[in-house]
């Protein structure tokens, strides 16, 4: 089955274990069909569902049969979960020595990208103890205690009720960036509440929405963690205008070639009440500073 980045919303792509949304921050979920991203091979995102079996293409290691995490965890995170459990289950003293092999450090990797896959759960140790269990009793062959099909929704729900419980925290902060950024010599306060600081006043003609552009950005949070940039990239990032979130549709409008701002985006003008990646939550206030390189007409 196919779906949308829009339709998928969470966190991860079935082709690459680790890939975050946070990537390309100012790209619209709705925007890319069929989950193709510039710079990256397309993929699909698979759905699991209670009859299937899913191989990740870059963790093609066995076939799985992980059905709880149908659809906010996509085939190769469930590949990834089912192979780490297992061997923890089989090798239960490595888990207390620090990983010395390059074959130890690549389970161990394949360890921390389980952890983040489960982050949005907000697991507590008790609870974590349970998943082992449920995980535990499906590789032994255990009768479940359960009908896993009259949980697959009440997952997802889990899942998008804790992730919006860590936005809501954030509330505070994000509402404290908004305005100590509008208090900032020079700010622009827009009607879309987007606030918009110039840094390095550019030459010649802004760019419309429908013009293609090429910038350099860093992307902050509130708390000032860095979550994408095109240093990080390697390389400058150019995508057409109308393509982006709504504040750097509006607010690279604002620029002329060559000038540095900062742009400082509530949620309604950024990722809303979805958030993107591990570290754009629901309702975040995103800071960018960015520096327009050129506009082609």
């Amino acid at each position: 089955m196919l779906l949308t980045l829009n339709a998928l919303r969470p966190l991860r792509l079935a082709c690459l274990p680790a890939f975050r949304l946070s990537s390309f921050p100012a790209f619209r979920l709705s925007s890319l069909p069929a989950c193709q991203l510039p710079g990256l091979p397309a993929c699909q995102p698979s759905v699991i569902s209670s009859q299937s079996s899913a191989v990740g293409p870059l963790h093609a290691f066995t076939h799985l049969r992980i059905h709880a995490l149908r659809f906010f965890l996509p085939s190769c995170q469930l590949s990834v979960l089912y192979l780490f459990l297992c061997l923890s289950l089989t090798t239960p003293a490595f888990a207390a020595e620090a990983p010395k092999t390059e074959e130890q450090k690549t389970l161990y990797a394949i360890g921390l990208s389980v952890g983040r896959t489960l982050a949005p759960f907000s697991l507590t140790p008790a609870e974590l103890e349970i998943v082992k269990q449920g995980i535990t009793d499906s590789v032994t062959g255990k009768k479940p205690g359960i009908e896993l099909s009259a949980y697959n929704n009440k997952i997802q729900e889990m899942a998008r009720a804790r992730r919006k419980a860590q936005g809501d925290k954030m509330a505070p902060q994000n509402k404290a960036a908004l305005d100590k950024a509008s208090a900032e010599k020079g700010a622009v306060k827009t009607a879309s509440g987007l606030v918009y600081v110039p840094l390095k006043e550019g030459a010649g003609t802004s760019p419309t929405a429908a013009d293609t552009v090429r910038v350099n950005y860093r992307g902050t949070l509130p708390d000032g963690k860095e979550f994408d940039s095109s240093a990080k990239q390697g390389k400058p990032l150019e995508f057409k205008l109308d393509k982006v979130i709504k504040c750097w549709t509006e607010g690279l409008q604002l620029m002329k070639p060559g000038g540095k701002a900062k742009l400082v985006c509530p949620a309604s003008i950024a990722y809303g009440d979805i958030g993107a990646g591990d570290l754009i939550l629901p309702g975040a206030t995103l800071i960018f500073e960015i520096e327009l390189l050129e506009v082609k007409k």
